[in-house]
């Protein structure tokens, strides 16, 4: 097995390192302190998958209620659309635009209306240039 490794590492250390690691497993009993696999986060309970609706229908984003409840955004995305949530439309509307178009031409900075608005300064920036508007 050593002379097969040998051809395809670099070097005679790695060899003999993988050959130390090797004596090294076949001469003790390894025993683990957790399973070998890893998991994803613990499944989530019906309680956790309600507050994942009522969180997100108070204005919380999947990002933030992931964090809260230890999961990853993707389940949470993954659980509203189940519960058949009704989601928010990703970026600005319409709306929103044309509030951050009036509000550019009377003079307002591009990061006071992206707090005012509640959206990254890109995104402001981006839809104002959009607009035609600088």
């Amino acid at each position: 097995m050593v002379r097969l490794l040998g051809r395809y590492l670099y070097s005679d250390t790695e060899v003999k390192r993988i050959s130390h690691l090797r004596e090294r497993a076949a001469a003790q009993h390894v025993v683990r302190d957790s399973p070998s696999s890893v998991r994803g986060p613990a499944r989530l309970t019906k309680q956790q998958n309600e507050q994942i609706a009522v969180l997100y229908n108070a204005g919380r984003t999947p990002s933030e209620i992931a964090i809260e409840l230890g999961t990853t955004p993707g389940t949470v995305h993954h659980r509203l659309n189940r519960m058949g949530v009704e989601r928010r439309p990703l970026g600005m509307t319409t709306n929103q635009v044309d509030e951050a178009v009036t509000l550019r031409e009377q003079g307002a900075p591009v990061q006071q209306i992206a707090a005012r608005l509640g959206f990254a300064y890109n995104t402001v920036r981006n839809q104002l240039l959009l607009r035609g508007v600088k």
